[in-house]
């Protein structure tokens, strides 16, 4: 599938790798939801949130070393980034979407382990995300 636009989304951002991603992941998302980072962006599209691994220290290679997570909500522009967030597009690019059984949050890890078993996706790793929204959750995966 073609995603026919970038997104630009503001959030909180956390660097990690895949070795503490069980230790340092969970209360990133704590943080998002006991803080109210989504009322603090003024000038978002909707409440839907994603969560963007992107940066990655082996960009276009793997995702091993660190990468970005950025959990946030699209935004129209990034003319008002409150203190303390960060500001990333989405481009546009190729990507293969996996929807989260049942669209709930605790099976999301179970999407990551089957994505990872799949030896025959392109990956780019430029740029991964996943979208939560009224419908479920979905991963999309950049692929060549």
């Amino acid at each position: 599938m073609r995603q026919n636009r970038a997104i630009k989304v503001i959030g909180i951002e956390l660097r990690t790798s895949n070795e503490e991603a069980m230790e340092t992941i969970p209360p990133l998302w704590g943080k998002f939801y006991t803080e109210g980072i989504t009322q603090k962006i003024e000038n978002r599209v909707s409440d839907e949130l994603y969560a963007v691994y992107t940066n990655f220290e082996n960009e276009g290679l793997n995702n091993e070393g660190v990468y970005s997570l950025i959990i946030g909500v699209e935004v129209k522009d990034f003319e008002s980034i409150p203190d303390g967030m960060t500001a990333i597009t989405i481009e546009v690019q190729d990507r293969e979407v996996f929807s989260v059984a049942e669209g709930k949050p605790e099976n999301v890890g179970a999407t990551w382990m089957e994505i990872w078993k799949r030896d025959d996706l392109k990956k780019t790793f430029i740029s991964e995300y996943e979208h939560y929204h009224a419908e479920g959750i979905d991963v999309y995966i950049g692929v060549e």
